[in-house]
């Protein structure tokens, strides 16, 4: 009876040892989604690509509203380097009577999709720094990056903004950046 015992107690060790084995191998050889960065194959160079037409967002006169100007980019086929050109070309500025939303020395640090669709855009400390502040302001800074993005590439379902690397607790003082931003319609015109 007592080597019965010893051998089903031995079994069960095994078989929960085999367990928690399989548990913690797993868990080191599948990565979570939302915390695992998605690269993008180099695309091809002798793939030919189309200009795209997208609609970048900056302030309208009065500072309350975006209104989309068109814009033709050539997007090489991956994500992540069309958002770069996007956020590239809402740096540069408008071009149609439109006002800028930033300031135009800042820097496009750093780009990064995860594979749940959050866009992490970092920024040089211009953006925060020579932002010309307010409320109004932050905001159209804030949804004129994300709408652009959001709006343009289907890969990307939010935004989550960056300066020097680092998480920021707000642009100039209003708007909280501690979280990833969704696309805002109601701002459009």
């Amino acid at each position: 009876m007592k080597k019965k015992r010893s051998l089903a107690y031995t079994l069960a060790a095994l078989i929960v040892t085999g367990i928690l084995y399989g548990i913690w191998a797993g868990f080191l050889s599948t990565p979570h989604e939302a915390n695992h960065v998605r690269f993008h194959p180099v695309p091809d160079n002798t793939t030919s690509v189309q200009p795209t037409t997208v609609h970048l967002y900056f302030s309208d006169k009065s500072n309350l509203y975006l209104s989309a100007e068109n814009r033709e980019l050539t997007f090489p086929g991956d994500p992540v380097e069309s958002a770069k050109q996007i956020v590239q070309a809402l740096i540069d500025g408008p071009r149609n009577g439109l006002m800028r939303t930033l300031p135009p020395c800042t820097k496009l640090r750093a780009l990064f999709l995860y594979e749940d669709g959050t866009a992490f855009v970092d920024f040089s400390n211009a953006l925060s720094e020579n932002h010309p502040g307010g409320s109004e302001s932050e905001l159209m800074t804030l949804y004129s990056i994300v709408n652009s993005l959001i709006l343009n590439i289907d890969d990307i379902h939010s935004v989550k903004i960056l300066i020097e690397g680092h998480d920021s607790m707000t642009l100039a003082g209003h708007m909280d950046l501690r979280f990833p931003f969704n696309a805002n319609m109601r701002l459009i015109r």
